[in-house]
Order: C-alpha cells, then structure tokens, then sequence
C-alpha cells in the first residue's frame, strides 16, 4: 500500500539510502520515491491518500467515498450491507475509485456465496472450510462466525517472567470477546511485577503451577465460535445493555445488543468488553466498581458512535448499590476520587440512559472481573447476555437499596467540609517584635514615612539622617499602631465616650489627638497644671511580649524625657 504513494520530489532527499548488490561493489545512493515503510509519516501518507481520493470522487460514487472514509484500517476494508444489491454496489464504488488511485483490490471476502463465487475474486481459496483472516481475528466466511485459536510464536521449556510475558502478548482479542479469560494471564503478570523478579529468573510455584492452567484454558480457545452479526434482519428496536463489576483484583464491563425483529423475536448478543488489572496501589472494593463504571461510560461512549442513525437506546447495569448511590449524588459533594470519576459517568452516561441495580450473580460483567477458564466461558451467560434480556422490560430487576447500606464507606467518600477563618495579621507589628533596637526602630518608621512623602513627590530627595520631627512622627505612629492592636475595644468605647471594661478605666484614660493620632494617655493630678496638654498625660502602654517590651520601655521613657525637655 505504502509503495502506491508517490512522494512530492521536492522530499525525496529526505529518503536516501546506501545500497550495494555485493560486499565487493560500490556504495551507491539511491533515492526512494515513494512511501517508505518503517518511516513515523508512512502509515498517515497512506490513509490521508486514501481519504483524498474519496473526497476527490465523492460527488461521482457518493457511497464509495463514504465507505472509504470509515470504514478502512489501513489497508484493510470492513463494511456490509443488508441487501446483495447494495452490497455489490458498495464493491463497484470503493473498486472504482481506489482504481483511480492505483490501488488495485485484489481479494474479496464475503458470507454471501454470490460474492465469493464473484469471477473478480483473486487468490482466494474458496473450499467449503475456507477461514479468512479479520484484522487478526479469525472469519469463517461460510458460517459467518469468529473463531479463536491459540497459536504462541515460539514454546519455551522453561517459565520465567520474559516467557509469560511473550506467550500472553500473543494473544490478540480487539473486541474484548475473550476477556474472561485474558484477564488471568494479566492478573498473574501483575502478580510477577510486584514479586521483582529478574527476566530470566524461575517463577513461584504458585504462579508456575496458575500459568500451567491458564495455558491450557488458552489452548481450548478453539472450541468457542461467535456471530459476527449481532443484529437481525427487519429491526424494530434496539437497545444498548451494558454491565459492569468488580473484584479486588480486576473490574471490567461488557456491552451487550438487544435486538427486537418485526415479529417480535428478541436477540441479545455480546458486542464488545474491556478488562483492567486492579491497580498496585490498593483500593477499596467501592472504589474499584466506580472504576468499573466509568471504565464502562468509556466503552460506551465509543460504541454509541456505531448505531448512529439507529435509533437505539441504552441501560446501565452495577450490581454495587454504593456505586449506584454515588452516581445519583452531585459530584462536588463527594471526595476527590469518587468524584471526579462519577463527574466523567455522568457526563458521558446521563443524557442516553439510566443506570440500574442487577443481582451479582445475573451480572455478566462478574464474569470479566474474576476471570473464567474457556471450556466454562461457553456454558456461561457471557456471550448470550442474563436470561432476563429476553423478557419484557416489566420482569428485569427493579432497582432496591437495602436498609443496612454501608453508610461508613458512603460518608467517608463525602467531601468534608471546610472553613475559612481570617486572622488579622499587623505586619508592622510583627516587625516590630522581632526588633530588638529602639532607635532601629525609630529610624526605619521615619525612613518609611520619609520614601512615602518622596513617592508623592511633596518632599524633595533628602540623603540627611531623620530630623527629631521625623523621629518624633514615628514614634506615635509606632505607638498608635500597638494600642490599636492591644486596646482596640478601649479606643472604640473613649470615641463613644462609654466606660471601659477593662482595668484601664480605673487610670483616667482619655484620647490626644494633638500629635495626629489618636492615642491613649492617663489622667491624674497633672490635668490640673498650668502646662500645655502634651504634657498633661503620659502614653499608656501594656506590651505582652517580651521584645515588645524593651522597645516600650524606652519608647515610655523617652516619651517623658521629650515632654521634659521641651517643657
């Protein structure tokens, strides 16, 4: 397919090589034309030819194009039809205009004989158990039927964690159609992980002896068949089922078709299912079906992009009740984890169905989470969906919470609720604390006060030390900012001019505002002097803490010597 794409000649340099036929000949360079495979932009130059040639034709064979756009994996074509005719007519299109493209269809596999007997067909062994190959899943075009086998690229003789690992990589199951079973080799990976083991080193004999049988559950692959088509002819409804579970070493989901003909037959048959391993880091068995869940909304998500212009609708299936509360719960009252994942349900699950409650042991998806050799995977309920599927709506399962609840796991998975408290902070103040020098103090207050009256450019730039003005401004303002914070209550009674609570009132307290601050000072026999009111009280302080109190006791003693000398 590749070597069908021409390169634009202005690239080819990008795709020299050095070739020679012999040891003994010349290096010669070579320029490659086309598509090269092995190259990262091969396999998108591929699909994006593809797709420019069904827009390029898409007006002459609408259908072709259409078919070509979504239907192609690469160099693999998978589409159907319900009528012959407009099957052939979907092989003469897509023929068509991939001829344009020179890129010749050689083979042509269909369940309809008159396709397969078509003369057009190439290289095609047709035998009554002829067996094609479906992106790697096997097709048995006469039965219209997928088959498994089990076929590892090389036996080892001895089992170690590089041989588990090759021989469970071998297994390809795109669908999840044999999930159950892949799960265990999975789980017993996850296992040999944790163990630590080197890549060569021998296994436990428990894991020896759990692989042993998981090896010869896989080689039983070949006794299970599955319908490729999961529909049937004359649909007059369509639903989605889709289940899912979890054990304390995996959680998985399944998605099932029910599909109801003119006459009233009902068909349930498995779509698709995905699996996970439990993760290292362990979680409740709650937490583990949630994952499940939203594992499941995922599955659907993708699915439901399949039946559209089908009109179809969709039920969810948990046998976990807790799950089921949570998902009827707004997803910001809940714990992180529980509600970020039940946020993603919700989103991608509420607006196409509803969620229900199914006894465990009708829940197919057990089935995926516990795992299931394969000569029991036949007998079991998973490729045919429970039995109640096939009955009328009016006999499923009603939804039931039972009385005694885990309410511990549901409240403990409640958002708890948090409160915001402000705390005034000063940090003025808390400077101040963490000073130790008075005159610092002094000094770095003026220099403050200095830069904010610069700022506002209503002093010019002075490099001078503080003036005793400056130095005086400084210390009311630091006092003014300590009584604000250790009398606040007081200062708010003196301006309404109440008796205060406090021992302070039993020193005459009132409020000066002389300096530009309002500040607190004590009365007594001086009120009565002939002297200015500057002098008449002194600055009442009550520091609480042991370096405050240093800076008060020369702030307090400064404060008389000032008033003296002025005076």
């Amino acid at each position: 397919m590749y070597r069908q794409v021409l390169v634009s000649p202005v690239d080819r340099k990008f795709q020299y090589i050095f070739w020679r036929a012999s040891p003994d000949a010349d290096l010669q360079t070579f320029e490659l034309n086309t598509v090269t495979y092995g190259t990262a932009s091969a396999p998108y130059l591929a699909v994006r030819s593809l797709q420019y040639l069904a827009d390029l034709h898409v007006n002459e064979f609408p259908i072709g194009a259409s078919i070509v756009k979504s239907s192609f994996y690469v160099d693999d074509l998978l589409c159907g039809a319900n009528e012959l005719i407009e099957l052939q007519n979907i092989k003469h299109e897509v023929t068509e205009i991939l001829r344009r493209g020179h890129f010749p269809l050689v083979k042509w596999h269909s369940n309809h004989p008159a396709v397969r007997n078509d003369e057009s067909v190439k290289d095609l062994n047709l035998d009554e158990n002829a067996v094609t190959s479906a992106l790697g899943v096997a097709w048995d075009q006469r039965r219209d039927v997928l088959l498994f086998e089990f076929k590892p690229k090389k036996l080892y003789s001895t089992v170690t964690k590089r041989t588990i690992l090759s021989t469970a990589s071998s297994l390809f199951d795109p669908l999840g159609l044999l999930a159950p079973i892949i799960i265990v080799s999975k789980i017993i990976i996850q296992e040999l992980w944790l163990l630590k083991l080197a890549w060569d080193e021998s296994v436990p004999q428990s894991l020896l002896q759990a692989w042993r049988n998981c090896v010869t559950s896989l080689k039983e692959l070949s006794s299970i068949s599955v319908p490729r088509f999961c529909l049937q002819a004359e649909l007059t409804d369509i639903q989605l089922h889709a289940f899912c579970d979890a054990s304390i070493r995996a959680y998985g989901c399944c998605v099932y078709v029910r599909s109801t003909d003119s006459y009233g037959n009902v068909q349930v048959q498995l779509l698709t299912a995905k699996s996970r391993v439990a993760p290292v880091k362990k979680l409740t068995l709650p937490r583990l079906e949630l994952s499940g869940a939203q594992l499941l909304s995922k599955l659907y998500t993708t699915v439901k992009n399949i039946f559209i212009g089908k009109p179809h609708s969709a039920h969810f299936w948990s046998d976990s009740q807790i799950v089921l509360h949570w998902l009827q719960q707004h997803s910001i009252t809940l714990s992180t984890f529980v509600g970020n994942r039940v946020s993603i349900i919700q989103d991608q699950t509420a607006e196409d169905g509803k969620w229900r409650h199914v006894p465990s042991k009708l829940n197919p998806a057990d089935i995926v989470s516990r795992g299931c050799p394969a000569n029991e995977l036949q007998q079991s309920i998973w490729f045919t969906g429970p039995a109640f599927l096939r009955d009328s709506e009016t006999q499923w399962p009603c939804q039931q919470f039972d009385n005694d609840l885990d309410m511990d796991i549901i409240d403990a998975e409640k958002r708890k609720s948090t409160f915001a408290a402000i705390i005034e902070s000063n940090s003025i103040l808390d400077w101040l604390n963490g000073t130790s020098s008075y005159i610092r103090a002094l000094r770095v207050m003026a220099y403050m006060f200095r830069f904010y009256h610069i700022a506002k450019k209503e002093h010019p730039v002075e490099s001078s030390p503080p003036c005793p003005e400056e130095l005086r401004h400084a210390l009311h303002c630091i006092i003014r900012i300590i009584q604000q914070h250790y009398f606040k209550e007081d200062l708010q009674l003196l301006r309404k001019q109440r008796d205060l609570k406090s021992n302070l009132k039993f020193l005459s307290p009132f409020i000066d505002d002389s300096s530009g601050y309002e500040l607190i000072k004590v009365g007594g026999r001086l009120e009565h002097a002939d002297i200015s009111p500057l002098a008449k009280g002194i600055l009442y302080l009550f520091p609480r803490n042991r370096n405050l109190s240093t800076i008060m006791f020369g702030i307090f003693t400064c404060a008389i010597t000032m008033q003296d000398q002025r005076h």
